[in-house]
C-alpha cells in the first residue's frame, strides 16, 4: 500500500487534483489510519489559516473592550421568592371542633333534641322473646357457655 504525502493531502483538501486521483485518495482514506491522520491535520491547518485571514487583528481588543464595559454595569439583585407552605389541616380541624363545642354549650343544637321522640313510652310495651334475651343477661349466658366449653376441653 502506498501512502500519500502531506502535499498531496493539502491539494486534496483544496480540490486541486483530478477526479481519478481524488477517488484513489478517498478509497485510501477508508483503509489507512496514518493517511487519515495526515489528512485531518491538513484540514485543521487549512481551517486555521482561513480563520486567521477572516479575523481582523483588532478583533480581540474590540471584544475585550465590550466585555469590560458590560462587566462594569451592575444589575439589581432579585429578592428571594418566598415559597408559601400549604395550610396545616390540623388547624382547620381544631377550629371546627372548637366552634362545635361552643355552639353545643350555648344551646344552638337544642332544636335537634326537641324533635327526637321520647323513649319513656317504649318501656311499658311488652317485648318479644329475642328482645328479652338481649335485654336480660345475654352477656352472662355467653360467659357461662364459654366457661363450660373451656372446662370440657381441659
Amino acid at each position: 500500500m502506498t501512502h500519500f504525502d502531506r502535499t498531496m493531502w493539502t491539494l486534496f483538501t483544496q480540490d486541486k487534483i483530478d477526479k481519478k486521483t481524488y477517488d484513489e485518495m478517498m478509497q485510501h482514506l477508508e483503509c489507512c489510519t496514518q493517511c487519515l491522520e495526515t489528512y485531518m491535520s491538513t484540514v485543521e491547518d487549512t481551517c486555521r489559516a482561513s480563520a486567521e485571514i477572516l479575523i481582523s487583528p483588532e478583533f480581540t481588543d474590540t471584544v475585550m473592550s465590550k466585555v469590560e464595559t458590560r462587566a462594569v454595569k451592575s444589575y439589581p439583585v432579585n429578592k428571594p421568592v418566598k415559597v408559601s407552605k400549604p395550610p396545616n389541616v390540623f388547624v382547620y380541624y381544631a377550629a371546627a371542633a372548637c366552634i362545635t363545642l361552643i355552639l353545643s354549650f350555648s344551646g344552638a343544637f337544642q332544636f335537634l333534641l326537641d324533635d327526637v321522640p321520647k323513649t319513656s313510652g317504649k318501656a311499658d310495651k311488652p317485648r318479644s322473646g329475642v328482645e328479652k334475651i338481649f335485654l336480660n343477661g345475654w352477656s352472662d349466658r355467653l360467659t357461662n357457655i364459654t366457661k363450660n366449653l373451656i372446662n370440657k376441653i381441659n
